[in-house]
């Protein structure tokens, strides 16, 4: 995955999409597949929450995903490191996340899909927490792993565009909407304060996907 050059999908449309705030809300469920699914619905909220401090997860903690179709994946954080945390599925493959980027992978180990790598931040501008609208961050992410040794340099940028509640397969959750993109990929997350972690995230361009939360058990303590 080397750094793209010149206009993209995401640069193009992802930029005047994340930044414009003038989309309606069915226009938002349309173009981020939740329209045409009666069991996800986002609306926005009447009263701003106050400002998310960054997330307050703890080893043992326990996420339930479903993929596309209907793949479920247990996800457990088995280590915190500040803002990095390290989850296990029980396959034994790993990965740690940075929360201060939306959770975007710093290195895993033994995926599937993805092989082993890591990733450096570089270049940070901005922050997202604490979370509140308009929040906008941008950094370099610099890496290489076992399918792609030749590595990659690729810049992001997330921003904040506004509050909203959702209904997924876990219940229906206040959240903020953070937009993450990069040249070829648009990311939406729907983080919610209550539970530390997004409920849903939806990815266009390179990879579309959805990955919805199903059910969760936070650790003693």
């Amino acid at each position: 995955m080397k750094a793209a050059r010149g206009l993209s999908f995401v640069s193009a449309y992802g930029l005047a999409f994340l930044l414009a705030g003038c989309a309606t809300v069915q226009t938002l469920r349309t173009d981020l597949g939740l329209g045409g699914n009666p069991e996800l619905r986002a609306v926005p909220l009447a009263e701003r929450q106050p400002a998310a401090g960054p997330p307050s997860l703890r080893p043992g903690d326990v996420y339930v995903f479903r993929f596309g179709a209907g793949v479920q994946q247990n996800e457990t954080v088995t280590e915190v490191r500040g803002d990095r945390v390290t989850w296990r599925l029980p396959t034994g493959a790993s990965w740690t996340t940075v929360s201060a980027t939306m959770f975007n992978t710093a290195e895993w180990h033994g995926t599937a899909a993805y092989g082993s790598g890591q990733q450096v931040f570089t270049d940070s501008q901005g922050s997202l927490f604490p979370l509140r609208v308009g929040n906008v961050v941008r950094y370099t992410a610099k890496g290489e792993s076992s399918r792609e040794p030749g590595g990659w340099r690729v810049h992001w940028t997330c921003t904040v565009p506004s509050e909203e509640r959702i209904t997924v397969a876990a219940g229906t959750f206040d959240t903020y909407r953070v937009m993450c993109y990069r040249a070829g990929q648009l990311r939406t997350y729907y983080y919610a304060p209550s539970i530390d972690l997004y409920v849903l995230r939806i990815t266009m361009g390179k990879d579309p996907g959805r990955k919805e939360l199903v059910s969760f058990r936070r650790a003693a303590g």
